[in-house]
Order: structure tokens, then C-alpha cells, then sequence
């Protein structure tokens, strides 16, 4: 399942759908589909970027 971005080109509304067959409304008007915002961040160990910087753990030892 994915998801679709849409905006209305009258009052410049933005929503979110998971339906995929169905373009929200809005101002009496079908909205224009707009770009979701790429992710930045991984959300699991097999998918995160090689290229983050990420500080040192504190492994307790001083």
C-alpha cells in the first residue's frame, strides 16, 4: 500500500492518503497531486545510509 501527497490549487490545503484509487476534494474541487518529501532517515538497521555521520557510543568506560 502506498501513499499520495495531494494539495488544492484554491486555498493550498495539504493531505495525505493511504487510498491510492481515490483524489480528495476540496473548495468543491479534485485536489492536484503533489510529491511526497523524500525520507531522510532509516528506519531500520538494513536500510540506513552509509553516508550519516552518527556520534561515537558511550560504552561506559572512562
Amino acid at each position: 500500500m502506498g501513499q499520495k501527497a495531494y494539495q488544492c490549487e484554491d486555498c493550498g490545503n495539504e493531505v495525505i492518503v493511504d487510498d491510492v484509487d481515490t483524489i480528495p476534494e476540496c473548495c468543491g474541487k479534485a485536489m492536484k497531486e503533489i510529491p511526497l518529501d523524500e525520507c531522510t532517515k532509516a528506519s531500520n538497521p538494513e536500510s540506513a545510509r552509509s553516508w550519516e555521520v552518527e556520534d561515537a557510543c558511550d560504552d561506559g568506560v572512562h
